[in-house]
């Protein structure tokens, strides 16, 4: 997460670049200070609602989420454990307990919801108090981190397919291949995306749970044939022997040749 400096007037909210605080004679530190002040003037205790140790704002004024950084305000809160927080939206913060596993599923399947709906997207992650620092958070419990993955997979989707476009049009032809996100659904129901990296190709990669190595090179009409390596790139990923893609041009499949498990492009 990026901390940023804006301009807010009666009718519009202008970002703070440094020639702004060179005009008005100020540096970034004491910038930040003063726009902290403003933030706790305009932060009323009554439109942060709680219940069930579950709490979440309700100003409406575009920094609900900034209100994180008012971090005295947070350990004020009676939650159970260190202090989470989850800003999936610009006008949405809510906060509970490290230890309250009732109220993390309640915000992450909240946060699910807005963060692709509500418009002003930031974050799909959750947010630690540890000693008055922020950090990110994961769930220790299973249930709770799939969770969190899906929505993950589904923010870092949209991010990297945004991306490549960008990236296909600036590559042009100078030989680097720029390689989809996928997401991908086992026949047990597993959901974990992966990338395709073949052989010789100089290939530019976004980070996934699984990349695919492709072996062999086929025509169009043969890819079906066309086995994969694939390999786990994250020690978060899901613990399937194999995977093999429906409707698509690859299968996959281990390089220990594992047998491949039936599975469906999402």
């Amino acid at each position: 997460m990026i901390v940023g400096l804006v301009d807010d007037t009666e009718h519009t909210i202008t970002t703070v670049n440094q020639n702004n605080l060179n005009q008005w004679q100020v540096g970034l530190d004491d910038a930040l200070k003063i726009a902290k002040e403003n933030l706790w003037e305009r932060t009323g205790r009554q439109r942060l609602t709680g219940e069930g140790g579950i709490y979440w704002g309700e100003w409406g004024d575009s920094y609900d989420s900034s209100r994180m950084l008012l971090t005295e305000f947070i350990y004020r809160l009676d939650v159970d454990g260190d202090p989470v927080a989850y800003i999936p939206n610009r006008d949405a913060l809510m906060v509970t307990g490290k230890r309250n596993t009732a109220g993390l599923r309640v915000i992450l399947n909240a946060g699910a919801e807005t963060h692709f709906k509500s418009g002003h997207a930031l974050s799909p992650d959750l947010f630690l108090l540890e000693n008055g620092v922020w950090k990110i958070y994961i769930p220790e419990d299973p249930a709770l981190q799939e969770i969190w993955r899906s929505t993950r997979r589904n923010r870092d989707a949209a991010d990297y397919s945004h991306q490549k476009q960008l990236l296909d049009k600036l590559q042009g032809s100078d030989g680097v291949f720029v390689a989809s996100f996928m997401m991908f659904k086992s026949k047990d129901g597993v959901e974990f995306s992966a990338c395709v990296w073949t052989k010789d190709v100089d290939t530019s990669m976004p980070r996934t749970e699984f990349v695919g190595l492709v072996t062999q090179r086929a025509s169009v009409g043969a890819m079906g044939r066309c086995h994969v390596g694939c390999r786990e790139s994250s020690p978060a990923g899901p613990e399937a022997d194999s995977a093999a893609i429906s409707r698509s041009a690859i299968s996959f499949r281990r390089a220990d040749g594992a047998a491949a498990a039936r599975g469906e492009v999402k």
